[in-house]
Formats: structure tokens, C-alpha cells, sequence
């Protein structure tokens, strides 16, 4: 069972078969995360996760600090615990630039997410990040890397924007889009929440998980 695309694409990579390898997202709670009701009044991203180089804030943070050269108002909220040591120093180095929230109930960052731009994350490598699908509940376009597992529920183009892992400037081009282009994010916004609705509930993970094993259940 393979929770991404970037997983199943791991797993091949590694000669295991395509035959046993089946692909099934996380879920969101779509009572909680709820489609926001219009764009903020300036420009506000969000990334949610431990603040580790794995995530990719190597190439995150400078991308902002570039975007608020042109648009100064703009906001990055990283939310999530500093307790990797790999990332501490520039934890201190870059602090002026974002915003901070360590932790945050479930029902708080739902609430959060629906004052944002956009969900960014640049992950190097993950499984599959949860908090897109929550993102994307919450009526969020996505900027993420395939190696996030987000190409699993986001069309490029459509619900986000995939970047390639490894590279600041795509990110930075993908924000700066985004706050130029406010139809697009709207509408993009729109297109993730329309998306989950219609499988992204945790009784449609169930549903496929159950199809799988009685697909490959004997006599089958």
C-alpha cells in the first residue's frame, strides 16, 4: 500500500513489482477543513510540518525573501516544532522573515489555513504529507514538489502548482503567480476543495482500501 505516487514510484524503483503495489492518499477531515470564503487582504503562505531540511525550507524561505523584495506585505507562517538540529542555525539566520507557530490544534489550524494564499511545501521527501490533503479541504491551491506526494491529488495546473525538489526559483515563480494572478489562485483554490470533496474524505480512503484487499483477496 503506498501513500503517494512518489512512494509507488520509489517502490518500482527498487524492482518492486507493479503488480503488488497499490496507491491510496491519506484523508482529511472535510467537517473540519472547510472551503475559505475569499482571498486574503495581502498575500499569505503557509507550510506546515517539522522545520527540517527534509521539507525543503532551504529553498522555501530564501524563495520569500525574494517575493517580499516585490511584494512586502506578503506573510510566511511556518507552523510545526523546531527540534531537528539540521536546520537550528538557519533557524536563526532566516528568523526575521517568517512568522512562527510551533504547534496548533487541528480545529485552530483549520482556521488559519482558511486566511492563507497557499499551501507550500517544497519537500525533498515524504511519503505523503497529510496536511496537503487538509490544505487543499480548505479550498488552498498547492506548491509542492512530487517528492511531497502531492502529485498524487494535485493536477498541475489545476489544483497547484507541482516545482521541482531541489530549487528556490520555481517556488518563488509559483507565489509570485499566485499573488499576481488572484483569479487564478481563486479558481485553483476552488478546484482542491472540489477535488477532496469528492474522494478526499477519510470514508473514500476506507472505501479504496477495502476494493484493494478484495481485489487481491485468493479466488479474487
Amino acid at each position: 500500500m503506498c501513500a503517494s505516487t512518489y512512494v509507488r514510484d520509489s517502490m518500482r524503483y527498487n524492482g518492486v513489482p507493479e503488480s503488488k503495489l497499490a496507491v491510496n492518499p491519506f484523508g482529511v477531515d472535510l467537517q473540519l477543513f472547510v472551503p475559505r470564503d475569499q482571498l486574503p487582504d495581502k498575500p499569505r503562505f503557509l507550510f506546515v510540518g517539522s522545520l527540517t531540511l527534509r521539507k525543503g525550507l532551504q529553498y522555501l524561505i530564501p524563495a520569500f525573501e525574494r517575493l517580499k523584495q516585490k511584494h512586502p506585505t506578503a506573510e510566511l507562517i511556518l507552523c510545526g516544532p523546531l527540534y531537528h538540529a539540521d536546520f537550528k542555525s538557519l533557524y536563526h539566520q532566516w528568523r526575521h522573515i517568517f512568522t512562527h507557530q510551533r504547534s496548533l490544534p487541528h480545529a485552530d489550524l483549520a482556521k488559519l489555513m482558511r486566511t492563507c494564499t497557499a499551501f507550500v511545501f517544497p519537500s525533498i521527501e515524504e511519503g505523503f504529507a497529510r496536511v496537503i490533503a487538509e490544505a487543499m479541504g480548505a479550498g488552498l491551491p498547492i506548491i509542492a514538489t512530487h517528492n511531497s506526494g502531492a502529485t498524487t491529488v494535485v493536477e498541475d495546473g489545476k489544483q497547484g502548482i507541482i516545482v521541482p525538489a531541489w530549487s528556490a526559483d520555481p517556488v518563488y515563480e509559483a507565489m509570485l503567480k499566485l499573488i499576481e494572478q488572484p483569479n487564478l489562485c481563486q479558481a485553483m483554490g476552488q478546484a482542491a476543495a472540489a477535488r477532496m470533496a469528492v474522494d478526499g474524505s477519510w470514508t473514500a480512503y476506507a472505501h479504496r482500501l477495502l476494493k484493494t484487499y478484495t481485489c487481491h483477496l485468493p479466488g479474487k
